[in-house]
């Protein structure tokens, strides 16, 4: 993924960023069919529109890597938080519904159990 450093100029900042998106292109082009691959490069792609604020883009990004993969659950967080950071809280908010039951079909993975924790003490 490209490097968004604050205190480099904008020009090279930019430079990187556009070239971090031409190599996820490129990865998408290449073998279309391997959808754990283009799942990584989609959200490396919205990752990287993030950096500049383009939260537009990251949206589009991450409902990509979910069209290719709806049952992780960290593909959800990242969905509700490109959202939120696009000024669609609601949306957001709707979506952490989706995220919480993948995470309980993914077997409630220890890595994501602090972050559904209250999801949890708010059902019981």
């Amino acid at each position: 993924m490209a490097l968004y450093r604050t205190q480099d100029p904008e020009p090279v900042n930019r430079r990187r960023l556009q070239r971090g998106l031409e190599a996820f292109e490129r990865c998408l082009r290449l073998d279309p069919g391997n959808r754990g691959k283009n799942v990584r490069a989609w959200t490396g792609k919205a990752f990287t529109y993030h950096q500049p604020g383009l939260h537009d883009d990251e949206v589009r990004c991450c409902s990509r890597a979910l069209d290719a993969d709806r049952s992780d659950p960290k593909l959800w967080l990242f969905y509700g938080f490109a959202l939120r950071a696009a000024g669609r809280a609601e949306e957001a908010l709707s979506v952490m519904d989706n995220a919480y039951d993948a995470y309980l079909m993914a077997g409630e993975p220890e890595e994501l159990r602090d972050v559904f924790a209250g999801v949890q003490s708010a059902l019981h």
